[in-house]
């Protein structure tokens, strides 16, 4: 089987599948303990119907840069005057 047939059998029978949990693309049960997988993404056992499940763990990351509140303070009765 080349690499065109197997990405042809993947996209029919929807073998992959993403979302907040891990979500088993033999039955489509939900794994709402996932959060407790490894990060390495080994294979497991689907809790529902026992069939090997391939994972992989996408994580994202963001942050906020604010002002401490006494340099907020000064800056706002700078701007009062």
């Amino acid at each position: 089987m080349n690499e065109k047939e197997l990405a042809r059998i993947k996209m029919e029978n929807k073998t992959e599948t993403y979302g907040d949990v891990l979500i088993c693309p033999w039955c489509h049960e939900k794994n709402e303990d996932c959060w407790e997988l490894d990060d390495d993404g080994e294979e497991v056992d689907c809790d529902s119907c026992g069939e090997k499940i391939v994972y992989s763990v996408h994580r994202s990351v963001s942050y906020t840069g604010h002002f401490p509140d006494v340099k907020l303070n000064r800056l706002l009765k700078k701007n009062e005057k």
